[in-house]
């Protein structure tokens, strides 16, 4: 049996895309290996053999971490090696350079945007980190095997070498429950850009017209978390707005199954626009109607499917009309949860993309 190799030094062994999508749907026909920081040295987990990295955040002590995985690298004997982090282009074509190793680069953001965005960094900063991973990517292009993007554009720029993979969801048996205990809910990373101030400002108009609506918060506060908590508190929103941090995501599926409406009002900035958040495909899988932002891509999804709504996401007015629009009316919430459920069964599933994945790996290692 050949033997794949996938290894991250940014992303918990446990991520969502690299091990219960990609590393999963791989071992039912390769001997996975995984490299990513852990907080133990090795286990196999559902048949995979995982090889814990030192956890690091910061970027300059991460060096001696590629060190350390490249020692690994060297002494491995897979068939395919699988990255995920553009920090680790230099040892993909090193591998594929000097190795001659088959490299895929798991392309998981529009990354020249993410860069162009780091605005606590200097603009001089900036323009170089963009300039050395123009560089880097157009190496990767040319002399890696194959790149897995998840963002639907950026195979125009990849022609021949490239494949587009949804972050689709896993399909599961969804748990039944009449408890209704949040109006709301957002998960994931928390910031000024994905929409925290007007969700609640949102919620504050409702309250002030009489309407009290209650809204449960999961995933981790990047920035601003002072000024986040002041916000609620100063307009006396405790009550109604739920923080509950950062949880894995199959212990977060019982508090989400208990939500009426799932929510991605995301600001038109960085990725963004240009990729679809995986968020609202959770939802939809759970039974949730949502709101989005009214960008063309997520319109496109929201609006053909016919599975909730979209606004304005600058506008919590607009929000708070949505919002108070879905409420009022539980045959609307009912029809949009069973066209997201179903749209979701017949297209948009982790199945189907993992099928790409597979015929992509077979013609790998058949050469």
């Amino acid at each position: 049996m050949d033997k794949v190799c996938i290894f991250t030094t940014v992303h918990n062994w446990n991520d969502n895309r690299i091990f219960f999508k990609e590393a999963k749907s791989l071992a039912l026909y390769y001997k996975v290996e995984l490299h990513a920081p852990a907080d133990f040295e090795k286990k196999t987990i559902d048949g995979i053999e995982v090889i814990g990295l030192p956890q690091e955040k910061r970027l300059i002590k991460r060096v001696r971490i590629w060190f350390i995985l490249w020692k690994r690298l060297l002494a491995s004997d897979a068939k395919v090696y699988h990255f995920h982090d553009p920090e680790l282009l230099v040892i993909g074509l090193l591998l594929s350079l000097l190795h001659k190793k088959k490299v895929v680069y798991d392309v998981h953001e529009q990354y020249r945007e993410t860069l162009k965005n780091k605005l606590w960094l200097s603009l001089t900063t900036r323009q170089i980190a963009i300039t050395v991973y123009d560089i880097l990517e157009r190496l990767g292009y040319k002399y890696l095997s194959l790149l897995v993007l998840v963002r639907r554009t950026s195979q125009q720029h990849y022609p021949g070498k490239s494949i587009k993979l949804q972050n689709f969801p896993i399909l599961i048996e969804v748990p039944k429950t009449n408890k209704k205990k949040w109006d709301l809910v957002y998960i994931g990373g928390i910031t000024k850009s994905r929409g925290i101030f007007e969700l609640i400002r949102a919620i504050d108009i409702l309250a002030r017209k009489g309407r009290k609506v209650s809204l449960l918060v999961i995933g981790p506060i990047f920035e601003k978390e002072d000024e986040i908590l002041w916000e609620i508190s100063r307009r006396g929103l405790d009550d109604l707005i739920t923080l509950k941090g950062r949880i894995p995501y199959n212990q977060a599926i019982p508090l989400l199954v208990q939500c009426r409406i799932g929510l991605a009002v995301l600001h038109p900035t960085g990725n963004y626009q240009a990729m679809y958040p995986t968020k609202i495909f959770e939802y939809m899988l759970l039974g949730l109607p949502v709101i989005t932002s009214n960008f063309k891509l997520y319109k496109g999804i929201v609006e053909t499917e016919q599975c909730g709504l979209t606004v304005n996401p600058y506008n919590p007015w607009e929000l708070a009309d949505a919002i108070s629009v879905l409420l009022k009316n539980p045959k609307l919430r009912k029809k949009f949860t069973e066209n997201g459920r179903r749209a979701i069964k017949e297209k948009y599933n982790w199945y189907l993309e993992s099928e790409l994945l597979l015929e992509q790996y077979r013609k790998l290692c058949a050469n």
